[in-house]
């Protein structure tokens, strides 16, 4: 029988083996850190969720208040109130607009008569033979609106129409003003 042939052990060296020692320990310890940095986060975290359930359960819905918003929009007279006209009169209570039609502006406006005098009135008229328009424009520091009038006839500065109509501003100014609050 002929002899077996002698293998020839493969051998490491000895600086080889550390490295893969080495190499697999990082491996090793970055992987328990891993997996510490991961039950800690799930730990906590759960933890976290428990209480802050406990205090949302804690929370009444129905004593939590939410704003509420509200936007004031120019207002047309009510459907409740009805100014006492003369009969053949037109009156319009219109919300207020800086810009209105070409008229003759009149420096005693009539609206002031009866009206206090925080009220600003500025007031524009327009006469003909048959009717006298009167366009008063009303503003306080809570509401501004216009009153449009047209009076049949022929009116003059001292007519008592003109009385009646200053009559008739102060009982709108004062719906208004109450109406605002």
């Amino acid at each position: 029988m002929l002899p077996k042939p002698d293998k020839k052990s493969k051998r490491i060296s000895s600086q080889q083996l550390d490295l893969v020692e080495t190499i697999s320990d990082a491996g090793k310890i970055q992987k328990k850190r891993r997996t510490l940095i991961v039950f800690l986060a799930l730990t906590i975290g759960l933890s976290f969720c428990f209480l802050a359930y406990r205090h949302l359960q804690e929370i009444n819905l129905k004593e939590v208040k939410v704003p509420s918003l509200s936007l004031k929009i120019p207002s047309v007279v009510k459907s409740d109130f009805t100014p006492k006209t003369p009969q053949n009169w037109v009156v319009e209570i219109l919300p207020f607009e800086a810009t209105s039609t070409a008229q003759n502006t009149n420096p005693s406006p009539y609206a002031k008569k009866y009206l206090p005098s925080g009220a600003l009135v500025t007031e524009k008229t327009n006469s003909a033979l048959s009717y006298f328009e009167i366009n008063s424009s009303i503003s306080t520091p809570k509401t501004s609106f216009q009153i449009y009038a047209k009076i049949p006839g022929n009116i003059s500065s001292t007519s008592s129409e003109l009385d009646q109509y200053s009559k008739l501003v102060e009982e709108i100014y004062w719906h208004q003003i109450n109406t605002e609050n």
